[in-house]
Formats: C-alpha cells, sequence, structure tokens
C-alpha cells in the first residue's frame, strides 16, 4: 500500500472513530497536520524545530494557525487526546 492509501485509510479510521462528524474543525486540522508529517506530504524538516514560515506557505495557513496546531500536536497534549494514534 502506498502512502497516499494509508493517509486516507489512517484519515477515514481516526474521522470515523467516534463516529460520523465528531470530530470539530480544529481535531480535523490536527489529523490532517499530522497525517501529512507522518507520510512525508511535507517537505522534510526537523520537526522539534519546524519551520512555522515554510509550514504557512505549504498548507496556506498563517504562521500563528501552524503553531497553535502543532502546539497541539506535542506530546503534552497527548494525555487528554481523543485521537487513538496518541494511544
Amino acid at each position: 500500500m502506498c502512502a497516499s492509501e494509508k493517509f486516507v485509510n489512517e484519515f477515514i479510521d481516526e474521522y470515523m472513530h467516534d463516529g460520523f462528524a465528531s470530530l470539530t474543525r480544529n481535531d480535523i486540522d490536527i489529523l490532517i497536520l499530522h497525517l501529512l508529517i507522518k507520510y512525508g506530504e511535507l517537505e522534510p524538516g526537523n520537526w522539534n524545530k519546524p519551520d512555522y514560515e515554510q509550514l504557512a506557505i505549504e498548507l496556506k495557513a498563517s504562521e500563528q494557525e501552524i503553531r497553535n496546531i502543532m502546539s497541539e500536536l506535542s506530546l503534552s497534549n497527548v494525555s487528554n487526546s481523543k485521537f487513538s494514534f496518541y494511544k
């Protein structure tokens, strides 16, 4: 299975985990960014010190939006996560 098929399958699994439409828009943004990083769809980089400006350009979002989502992806939020990929 190629990376794009894995991306789609994992997205569907996570999206449907607690039922259709149970994720908020922010949750979906977090999930998509996680999967883009996981399956290498974004430019390679040091994810411990991400280039927020470059990510914002690639994702057509503001740097602050990217910073907020990356913050939510951090390990400090794992224990409160509703996503199965953190468990």
